[in-house]
Formats: structure tokens, C-alpha cells, sequence
């Protein structure tokens, strides 16, 4: 998940010439917030138990966005907190207050590993596209779906950003949203395409079997 998240952003940054914050580190820090929700939707998706219900389990795929939402802020708030430990109280409260206002300029983007976390766990249990489309591949419908729920979720980020006004919400343009749109599509076929057949396979084998479940 971290690698094929990795090249594909690496290389839209490096191809677009992004200034401003290391193309590397970027791409690191994205690459581990999708892999991050990525496995906390997949961990739900997988339960056996949810797999046998006959209701569908919204509550617990609201779990796997929180979680996904939870990767995202634990991982921001890493990469920007500073752990100096010579540095006075004033000091760290003013990098406390410059982490808070970066974070909440970025709060926006927190929406995409929500949404992806949401679609595995969803995915995993049923996929609308194959469903319709029996003769589809399997991985390939799973891929083009989590695509498509990525995508939308990259829409909604960038509609919030534009009513927040935050400081990306000025380089917005058609160009911009069409790039950003293809590259979320493929990573989010990339993942689609691996962790969501891994994930229903788990909870229809069995292995994700709670311990009492055997008695």
C-alpha cells in the first residue's frame, strides 16, 4: 500500500515541479497516512462477523472513517510538532499554536483517508459495480470503485476547501482538479485492486473468526 501510494504520488509532485515543501517528505507523509486508513479500513472489512450480518454495518464503517480521520491527524500533527527538548514553555506554545493553525488549514484533506478508509470497509462486504456487472473482474471492479469513492471524496476535500478559503483553495483551477483526481483514481485502483480482495477473501475464510465464535 505504501509503495504503490509512494511512486505514483512521488512522481505527480516531481512531474508538476511543486515548491515549497520537500517533494520526498510530501510524498512520505501521504503515502503513510493512505496506508494507514488504508489498514484500518481493511481490518474492519475483514471481520467474519460483519460479513454474516444481513443488516449492512453503517456504524462500523463510520468506525473505519474515524479511524482513517485518526491516521491522518496523528501522522500531520508528527511531521510538524517539534521534539526539541531544550526549547522553553513559550517556545513550545507558539509551536503549538502554528501546529493548530496548519493543521486546521489542512483539516480538508483529512476527508480522502476517511473516505478511502470508509470504501474499503464498504467494498470488502459488497461492491455494487461487480455485482451489476457479473462477468467483471474482480480486482478490476474492486479497483475502478475505490477509485471512484476516492475521486468523490477528492471533490468534497476540494469544495471545502474553497468555503474554508484555506491557503490551497487559491491554486484551485479545472487543471488542477482533473490532475489531483487522476492521481487519487490510481492510487486508490492500486489499493483497491490488492487490499480489498485480501480483505473479503479473510472474512469469508473464516480467519477473522472472534475467539468465542468457535464455541
Amino acid at each position: 500500500m505504501f509503495i504503490g501510494a509512494f511512486v505514483v504520488l512521488y512522481s505527480s509532485f516531481v512531474l508538476t515541479g511543486r515548491g515549497g515543501e520537500s517533494p520526498f517528505a510530501l510524498t512520505t507523509r501521504i503515502a503513510t497516512i493512505y496506508a494507514g486508513s488504508a489498514l484500518c479500513g481493511s481490518l474492519i472489512g475483514s471481520s467474519r462477523r460483519l460479513m454474516m450480518k444481513s443488516e449492512t454495518p453503517w456504524g462500523w464503517y463510520l468506525l473505519a472513517g474515524m479511524l482513517g480521520w485518526l491516521t491522518w491527524l496523528v501522522v500531520t500533527a508528527l511531521m510538524e510538532v517539534s521534539l526539541d527538548g531544550t526549547q522553553t514553555l513559550a517556545q513550545q506554545l507558539h509551536d503549538f499554536v502554528f501546529v493548530s493553525d496548519n493543521l486546521s488549514d489542512r483539516m480538508p484533506w483529512s476527508i480522502l483517508p476517511s473516505v478511502l478508509a470508509m470504501g474499503i470497509a464498504a467494498l470488502s462486504h459488497l461492491n455494487p459495480l461487480t455485482q451489476k456487472f457479473k462477468g467483471m473482474n474482480v480486482r478490476l471492479g474492486d479497483g475502478i470503485m475505490l477509485g471512484l469513492v476516492l475521486v468523490a471524496g477528492l471533490w468534497i476535500s476540494l469544495m471545502v476547501h474553497h468555503g474554508m478559503g484555506t491557503g490551497f483553495s487559491a491554486s484551485i483551477s479545472w487543471t488542477t482538479v482533473a490532475r489531483l483526481s487522476f492521481v487519487c483514481f490510481v492510487v486508490a485502483f492500486i489499493i483497491g485492486c490488492s487490499v480489498v480482495v485480501i480483505a473479503r477473501s479473510v472474512a469469508r475464510s473464516g480467519l477473522a473468526t472472534d475467539p468465542e465464535d468457535e464455541y
